[in-house]
């Protein structure tokens, strides 16, 4: 095996990584467990599904705005 299969890739993720150990945070400071959660993901949904997903966001996204207003002065 060679070092660079162990090297994460992101610079990003190398960024989380240092911030979690400053942190005390040793499940984020792993990088290989990183970029296993943040990988990109193929999953595939029927069409009613996404239907039916889409309208849950919509209502939680106009309960999100209903919220702000009601807590504006």
């Amino acid at each position: 095996m060679h070092y660079d299969e162990f090297k994460p890739s992101d610079l990003n993720l190398i960024l989380i990584t240092q911030n979690a150990k400053k942190f005390g945070i040793d499940f984020m400071s792993n990088p290989r467990t990183l970029e296993l959660l943040f990988s990109k993901k193929y999953t595939k949904i029927a069409q009613p599904n996404l239907e039916a997903l889409s309208r849950i966001f919509d209502v939680l996204d106009r309960i999100k705005q209903n919220s702000q207003l009601s807590n504006k002065p």
